[in-house]
């Protein structure tokens, strides 16, 4: 899934226009002039207090003068996820995630030969959820490739479904994961309060 830069998180509007740094090329300033980009100055970004680069807004908003950067369009991006639900089989084992941003509910089941292994639901905290989103955005999540697949002998498979404000993102995959998989996993647990084998 590729993240929207360019529609104003404040009131949504595609009327966005480019804020533009350094010097201005003739190009550039044709751009200035015609109202198609805005300058912003020599440069692009600046030093805080204790020393933290800090990027100035590279988009402006002509319906509502809002200005961001690609760092706020992805945050906004990873708020939007409403709930996440993932399915996981192997020959012997089965596991069903459903987490609920929105009403910070949980729920796990892990079937392991036919019988129930482990089984939870419960309530977690808004600190629980806010890390939980900040680990998504570590590791990529929306980034993910819709499907990772790769020849076995074994038969693993798994799939996952990212509800959004106004859309479903789906990813899968058979015998092959995304490189931060064990991260993604870990938290997940971790937000689960238990760990799962699979």
């Amino acid at each position: 899934m590729s993240i929207v830069y360019k529609i104003c998180p404040d009131c949504g509007s595609h009327d966005v226009i480019d804020i533009v740094y350094g010097r201005l090329s003739n190009g550039l300033k044709k751009l200035v002039e015609d109202g198609k980009a805005i300058f912003g100055g020599e440069t692009g970004y600046y030093f805080n207090e204790e020393g933290k680069l800090i990027n100035l807004p590279i988009y402006h908003c002509q319906n509502c003068s809002s200005k961001w950067d690609r760092e706020d369009s992805l945050a906004i991006a990873y708020q939007k996820i409403k709930k996440i639900i993932i399915k996981c089989n192997t020959p012997n084992n089965e596991i069903f995630i459903d987490i609920n941003i929105s009403n910070r509910e949980v729920f796990y089941e892990q079937i392991y030969n036919n019988q129930i292994l482990k089984k939870d639901f419960k309530k977690v905290s808004v600190e629980a959820i806010e890390k939980y989103l900040s680990m998504l955005q570590f590791v990529d999540l929306l980034y993910w490739k819709p499907l990772y697949e790769a020849e076995s002998i074994h038969n693993n498979q798994w799939t996952m479904t990212i509800v959004k404000e106004k859309s479903r993102v789906y990813k899968s995959g058979i015998n092959a994961y995304p490189s931060n998989w064990n991260a993604f996993w870990g938290v997940t647990c971790e937000l689960l309060s238990t760990t799962i084998d699979f």
